[in-house]
């Protein structure tokens, strides 16, 4: 996939878009897809990050799932923290980065 339109723009998921489906589909999913606009936006370093928080979602994903299993309220209490957390550290930041520097050009 070319990143660049014809028309000059930039071609990338929207950060909150991904974020408010990482509600339902999980926060590994946001995680994902931010990494991905990362590499677009050409920004290494935060595209390491974000897959670290990709591997990091997927585990607390798979082991919430797991509690769940054994105590529903515990479960989705993990799921659910995972998901904030990671928004308000990382994910909002892409959300930042891409109104500064693309406004609506993408």
């Amino acid at each position: 996939m070319n990143p660049v339109t014809s028309d000059g723009s930039i071609t990338i998921w929207n950060p909150v878009a991904a974020a408010l489906w990482s509600i339902i589909l999980s926060p590994a999913f946001g995680t994902y897809i931010h990494s991905l606009n990362w590499k677009i936006l050409n920004e290494p370093q935060k595209e390491k990050s974000a897959k670290v928080w990709f591997y990091v979602s997927s585990i607390i994903t798979i082991l919430s799932s797991l509690i769940v299993v054994f105590n529903i309220g515990f479960g989705y209490l993990v799921y659910l923290l995972n998901l904030v957390i990671w928004y308000f550290i990382e994910g909002k930041l892409q959300k930042l980065y891409v109104n500064e520097k693309l406004g609506t050009s993408y």
